[in-house]
């Protein structure tokens, strides 16, 4: 994964030479990325996958300096190091516009940089370089839910509850219903309606119903009051 090459110096065509060496790194692969999606507001987890990623850890010896990078579009975000075949970044929040009612992709590319404090390095800064780009696409969720039925069932799980909405739910695998802090898939039976099976709990009870567009973050149900005419928990 490493390779040294001897470093030289020529002045006025003498040419000197130590034992000083040069180490070229393995640049981190990079194979996939999971979720390739997540709403504007950002927050979502993004793992990387790939491999020479322990090159430029926090214990790492070889990447002296060094450390990698995330850029959703231009916006830079520290990478976490799980492991030499995984690492995580958090999305950044985007802006949107009038315009974007379904949202837009953005290159994700993976960067080393370098840490200007490091006693190696007598340079204020150097420019990163990119090594590979995917893709990830920022999503505008919107969750307008009108009722959901049924809305009770026993503490052993198994109740299928429908939520219909009168905007079209997301058409996304990574589509969650939320009972309590437990999630689970959501079906999509109609560009209206979804389908999600109660989990057990522990003890009976009411506990928040909420939607998630990433299976990560949650946005509890509301619907309009008849009266107020404001949203209040479903």
């Amino acid at each position: 994964s490493t390779t040294d090459v001897n470093v030289s110096l020529e002045i006025s065509k003498t040419l000197w030479t130590n034992v000083t060496k040069f180490t070229y790194l393995k640049s981190p692969g990079i194979k996939y990325i999971s979720p390739a999606e997540g709403p504007f507001e950002g927050g979502t987890r993004v793992a990387v996958y790939g491999e020479g990623f322990h090159l430029y850890g926090p214990d790492s010896a070889e990447g002296q300096g060094m450390s990698i990078s995330c850029i959703f579009g231009r916006s830079v975000v520290a990478a976490h190091y799980v492991s030499p075949s995984e690492i995580f970044c958090y999305a950044p929040p985007r802006t949107t516009s009038s315009s974007m009612k379904a949202g837009h992709y953005v290159n994700l590319d993976l960067t080393l940089d370098y840490d200007a404090s490091h006693p190696s390095l007598r340079i204020p800064s150097v420019p990163m370089m990119s090594l590979y780009q995917q893709l990830f696409y920022y999503r505008v969720v919107r969750f307008s839910i009108t009722y959901a039925n049924p809305l009770s069932g026993p503490r052993t799980g198994g109740t299928l509850v429908s939520a219909y909405s009168d905007e079209p739910f997301l058409n996304t695998g990574l589509l969650r219903c939320g009972f309590g802090g437990q999630l689970v898939a959501a079906q999509r039976v109609s560009p209206f309606r979804i389908d999600c099976s109660t989990p057990s709990v522990g003890a009976p009870g009411p506990v928040p119903l909420s939607l998630s567009a990433d299976n990560q973050s949650l946005t509890e149900l509301t619907v309009i009051d008849a009266e107020t005419q404001k949203r209040v928990p479903l």
